[in-house]
């Protein structure tokens, strides 16, 4: 991952009533990064809300690499 951490951005989009995505924000990190990125939003997103019950995760694939998570959840 990049030496400079602190200017990267990963949004948190809202999709709807149990449903969001996951995707990079205004300052993405290096698109062969942003996988590792996305996963480590996630991971935190998921420890700050234990009470979510996780249905379904879908990766977003673009030229072989992750570019936004969509998470359904209860």
């Amino acid at each position: 991952m990049t030496d400079d951490n602190s200017q990267i951005t990963i949004d948190r989009m809202e999709m709807g009533t149990g449903w969001v995505c996951f995707q990079a924000g205004e300052n993405p990190p290096p698109i062969e990064e942003l996988p590792a990125f996305l996963n480590q939003t996630f991971y935190s997103w998921l420890q700050r809300n234990p009470e979510f019950n996780v249905k379904t995760v879908l990766p977003i694939v673009e030229s072989g690499n992750t570019v936004a998570i969509h998470v359904w959840f209860e």
